[in-house]
């Protein structure tokens, strides 16, 4: 079974020069989860730090996985959403006091 994480993982490597994808990904996340009314594109651009292509492909690749819903001009995390956010959090943490 693909996962949406998956997708992601499968973008061409010369778009991404700085960060990875997972780290593109969960700011996305951490940016639309602080609002409770939602966030907008460029509210979502600004934060993350990507160009307009960039968010483009992200934001459908969530859409598509059910990870995010838009509301109007407005994107939300849904409950699978805020649950791959969580277990990435929690892995995150797991790490480094492995380290």
């Amino acid at each position: 079974m693909v996962t949406g994480f998956d997708v992601l993982l499968r973008l061409s490597f010369n778009v991404f020069k700085y960060r990875d994808r997972y780290t593109i990904v969960v700011d996305i996340f951490k940016t639309i989860a602080n609002s409770r009314k939602g966030v907008k594109k460029t509210q979502i651009m600004q934060t993350a730090k990507l160009n307009h292509y960039l968010i483009n492909k992200y934001l459908d690749v969530l859409f598509l996985n059910e990870f995010i819903v838009i509301d109007g001009y407005v994107y939300k995390v849904t409950r699978r959403g805020m649950e791959f956010l969580q277990n990435t959090e929690t892995e995150t943490l797991r790490l480094r006091w492995r380290l």
